[in-house]
């Protein structure tokens, strides 16, 4: 992709390479990201993340 002019679009096959490349990364964080949470056990009901969590609880009941 470097190296390109601005009009001159992609591949077909550039494009399916990038989306690989940003899917795997994706997963990766998300991984991550469940490691992360699962390490620390439940989350306090007080705390910064509380308020948040509970309008996330009432919003997906609705």
């Amino acid at each position: 992709m470097a190296g390109k002019q601005a009009s001159e679009k992609p591949t077909l096959t550039e494009l399916l390479q990038w989306l690989d490349v940003l899917g795997g990364w994706q997963q990766h964080l998300t991984r991550e990201a469940i490691k992360e949470l699962a390490s620390q056990g439940r989350p306090s009901r007080s705390g910064p993340g509380a308020a948040a969590g509970r309008a996330n609880r009432r919003r997906r009941k609705a």
